[in-house]
């Protein structure tokens, strides 16, 4: 996974390569600031390295009710 702070990017064969990318932790995705690299993200303090990552029960409904982004599997309410 790549990121780039640029909004140009190449097409190569059904790929898309960002200009300026940069290797992204797929964790980091959920982060709402960065770092998004895993290398910035291990040296932060333990306080900041938890990630809440959004998700969708079953049913449709999504936790935190704003989010727009979810793990990609459906969970089961317990």
């Amino acid at each position: 996974m790549f990121y780039s702070t640029r909004e140009n990017y190449a097409e190569l064969r059904d790929v898309i390569i960002p200009v300026d990318g940069h290797w992204m932790d797929p964790i980091a995705l959920y982060r709402k600031t960065p770092p998004y690299d895993s290398a910035s993200m291990k040296a932060l303090p333990e306080a900041e390295k938890e990630v809440a990552i959004p998700i969708m029960f079953t049913d449709g409904d999504v936790f935190p009710a704003d989010t727009k982004l979810v793990w990609p599997y459906m969970c089961e309410r317990e």
